[in-house]
């Protein structure tokens, strides 16, 4: 059963977001360039026991509306994710970003150390900037090819070898539900992120998380992020690419709940 998607208003628009458990605790979860909140599904049932899980769908993504900037920067997802959690009644909450969502997320953690419990940075970078034209071609392919090519195209980029077809089938279609507006919004951002020298200030519990295959955010890249961040641990899941949270569930909720269950 799919976990519904509900929608509130905030003062930079409206925000799609999915929603499971309850408890003292909130992990708020962000996702990459090619998913959505859809993405959360294998992490809505095993990690809400006693926890309120919550998946946004990203400015320009799901259920959300675009941003009102027509170039974002990385600070303009920042203020929409503080919207988004004032809106919520979330003062302060665990942060999981992937990927483009683990840009966000480290940001967020640096401009608002109030408010960010413990973080968690899985399958992403200090600094894509450098893989900007890489991005700027995935517009391309959004905007030329069919919506399942280019869900299919994105799956094939972020699996292992061994993800098998099921999982992959699933990355894909997330991946083509993409709307050009979004994608090429969080594209351009990601050309201009750099988050090098503020994760140096990072004082909170962090986790760095990579796939053993992940060719976008590569191992290297997750040691690089975590040795710029005070006491973060890094931890890879095997068998997984980019999207181990779908491709190796099993491991990375245990990683995750062994994070957040201490104090």
């Amino acid at each position: 059963m799919t976990t519904p998607l509900q929608t509130i208003e905030t003062d930079r628009g409206r925000i799609g977001y999915r929603t499971a458990g309850s408890g003292p605790d909130t992990l708020l979860l962000l996702h990459g360039l090619g998913g959505n909140s859809l993405s959360w599904e294998a992490q809505f049932g095993a990690l809400s026991d006693g926890r309120r899980l919550v998946a946004w769908d990203a400015p320009g993504y799901g259920g959300s509306d675009d941003l009102p900037e027509s170039e974002p920067s990385p600070d303009d997802y920042v203020a929409s994710l503080g919207a988004f959690m004032a809106a919520m009644g979330i003062e302060a909450c665990d942060i999981l970003g992937h990927s483009m969502g683990g840009i966000v997320a480290a940001r967020f953690a640096a401009h608002h150390p109030d408010r960010v419990k413990r973080l968690v940075l899985s399958c992403t970078s200090a600094d894509f900037s450098p893989s900007g034209p890489g991005f700027a071609a995935r517009v391309d392919d959004l905007r030329t090819l069919p919506a399942a090519a280019f869900g299919r195209q994105r799956a094939d980029g972020m699996a292992a070898s061994t993800t098998p077809e099921a999982v992959r089938d699933r990355l894909a279609a997330i991946a083509a539900s993409a709307r050009l507006p979004g994608f090429a919004a969080a594209a351009h951002m990601l050309g201009r992120s750099d988050n090098s020298e503020l994760l140096k200030g990072l004082s909170l519990p962090v986790l760095v998380l990579s796939g053993s295959e992940d060719r976008i955010a590569p191992r290297s890249e997750a040691e690089r992020l975590a040795a710029l961040i005070p006491g973060a641990k890094h931890l890879t899941i095997d068998e997984a690419g980019n999207a181990p949270y779908a491709e190796a569930p099993a491991s990375y909720n245990g990683a995750l709940l062994n994070f957040l269950s201490r104090r």
